[in-house]
This record gives structure tokens, C-alpha cells and sequence, in this order.
């Protein structure tokens, strides 16, 4: 299926305000309403638009072959990152490595939790990674009803995770993944460009910023549906700016938009070693300033270094 821009301009801003994000003086002085905004509706942007180009019937071979090229970029970069630790720390990389089979931070209020232990963003791709197999499934054995079986099943599970237990290897936070992912193939379906009344869908998304919160890696959707709603606004309001960003600012935003993948493991390593070589260094990491600069720094840095790496290993973090 032909790349859509607009699509590949929208993951651009979403991958760089995931990073922003994760920026603890942008989320503690903005009041947590910067947080808010980029955690309403950056992750589900990005598996409403991998589901926008699930092609039912298409392609041959094994559904769960077809899917592994999400897990080698897991690897690799769980792998880089213990790697880097354990030059420092042999405990952080355990630790690290523990997080990595784990997966991702779970719910504050489940039975069973694993906080202590977090793999960064790149539990994102093994959530994705299930998500996928899947919807596969239930494509091809409950055919017509993949929208109903998706919302239930992430209706299920999303209860499950928030209540009971973070099931290591993001297997369950996979299932919390369908109803976005369904969401996706819906639009394309219908032709994202041909729905109407679009403003109504803009001041939705802002109301739903107002009533409620999501954050997905911990299964929390403050008022459930107007959370989903939401994230479903607030992806088609940034898919609608994309269209209207011209010029060098376009490029680099397609360009990021492209590379997603490779900037989301870059960022996650940075994650994983930041304060372990901050601390090696000196530095004190709990000042804000100086620990943001650090994650900056070292998300470019891991960039450029895996760009100008072995282009055989590259080809893993194509978006």
C-alpha cells in the first residue's frame, strides 16, 4: 500500500512529543496538562495508523513470521542497552534486562505489579507486535466481526491489566492494543478524508482533555470511552494539521515520521542509561535541567551512531 504522507507527517510530531514527554520539565511546569496532551493520543496514534494499512487477505506465509520484524528491533535494543549498562553497573543491567521481559510499567492499582523493573518505550513494539498476530487471528477465523471481537477483546483485557496484573511480555497489554488497532482499519475503510463535520471531532478531543486521562503503558483511561473517543479525535486533529505544515519543517517531520522506529529505540536506550551515566560522570541526576539535556543528548547520539552503523542491522528499525 502507498505511503500516505500526511500519515508519515503526523508520526513525525507524535515520535517528537513522546520525547518531549518524557521531559520532566515540560510535564512538571506545564502543570501536567502538557503531559495530558501528548499521552491523549500519541500512542494510539501510532498503532491507529499501523492498523489504517492491515490489508485483509493479503500477503502469504505465517502470521506470527510476518510480524517478527517488530521483535528484532526489541532485541537489538534491549540487547544495546544492557550492553551499555553493564559497563557501568552489572545491577542496572540486570535490572534492566529483567524490565525488558516484563515489558511495560502496568497499572498503579493491579494485584500484581512490576514497576521496579520497565523496559522504556520499546515495550510499545511488543505490545504492537501481539496486537498484530492477534488481529490476524481474529480476522481470519471470525472474519466479518474483526471490529467487535477487537473492542471486546481490548474491553476484556484492559479491565484485567488495569485491576489484576501486567502480564509480562506485554501479551496482555497487546490485547488492550485492538481496539485502536481496529479503529485504524476502520478509517481506511471508510476514507479518514471523507468524514464530515470535522470540527465537532476537534472540540471532542479537547473536552476529552478536559474529563479524562489515558496513558496506555499503564492501562489507565480515566472515563473509559470518552478516553478512547479521545485518542481517536486527536489522532484524525493531528492527521488534519499535518496537511497544512508545507515546507522544510514537512521534510524533517516526514523523515521522523519514516523513522519512527529507529528514533523510538534510540530514545529508549537513552532511557534505560541515562542516569546510570550521569551518575558514572558525576552529574547529579535528579536536577531536572541537566537530566533532560543528558536524554537529549544521548537519544541523538545513539541516533547517529545506528545511522551510520552496519546498514544490514539499520534495515531491523525500518518504520
Amino acid at each position: 500500500m502507498e505511503r500516505n504522507k500526511q500519515i508519515d507527517i503526523s508520526k513525525g510530531i507524535a515520535i517528537i512529543l513522546m520525547i518531549l514527554g518524557h521531559s520532566f520539565i515540560l510535564t512538571a511546569n506545564w502543570t501536567n496538562f502538557f503531559f495530558k496532551f501528548v499521552y491523549s493520543f500519541h500512542m494510539p496514534l501510532f498503532i491507529i495508523f499501523s492498523g489504517y494499512y492491515f490489508k485483509i487477505g493479503g500477503g502469504g506465509g505465517g502470521i506470527l513470521k510476518k510480524n517478527l520484524k517488530l521483535i528484532k528491533p526489541y532485541l537489538i535494543t534491549a540487547l544495546v542497552g544492557c550492553i551499555i549498562l553493564s559497563v557501568f553497573s552489572i545491577d542496572d543491567a540486570l535490572r534492566y534486562a529483567k524490565g525488558c521481559i516484563v515489558g511495560t510499567v502496568g497499572s498503579p492499582v493491579s494485584k500484581i505489579r512490576f514497576y521496579t523493573w520497565q523496559a522504556g518505550a520499546i515495550w510499545f513494539l511488543l505490545a504492537l507486535f501481539w496486537c498484530k498476530v492477534y488481529f490476524a487471528l481474529i480476522v481470519k477465523y471470525l472474519n466479518r466481526w474483526w471490529l467487535e471481537a477487537s473492542v471486546f477483546l481490548s474491553l476484556i483485557f484492559i479491565f484485567i491489566c488495569y485491576n489484576f496484573i501486567n502480564i509480562p511480555l506485554c501479551i496482555g497489554a497487546g490485547f488492550t492494543f485492538l481496539i485502536f488497532y481496529a479503529i485504524g482499519l476502520f478509517l481506511h475503510r471508510i476514507d479518514i478524508n471523507a468524514i464530515k463535520h470535522r470540527w465537532l471531532i476537534y472540540l471532542f478531543w479537547f473536552v476529552s482533555l478536559y474529563y479524562t486521562t489515558l496513558n496506555t503503558a499503564q492501562y489507565t483511561y480515566d472515563i473509559l470511552p470518552l478516553s478512547i473517543l479521545g485518542a481517536v479525535c486527536g489522532t484524525i486533529t493531528i492527521y488534519d494539521l499535518s496537511y497544512h505544515i508545507k515546507g522544510y519543517f514537512a521534510k524533517f517531520l516526514t523523515y521522523a515520521g519514516k523513522n519512527t522506529l529507529l528514533i523510538l529505540c534510540c530514545h529508549s536506550v537513552a532511557w534505560a542509561t541515562k542516569d546510570t551515566i550521569l551518575t558514572s560522570l558525576g552529574y547529579d541526576k535528579t536536577e531536572a535541567f541537566s537530566n533532560d539535556i543528558a536524554f537529549l543528548k544521548l537519544t541523538i547520539l545513539y541516533f547517529l551512531v545506528l545511522y551510520l552503523t552496519n546498514k544490514s542491522i539499520l534495515k531491523c528499525f525500518k518504520s
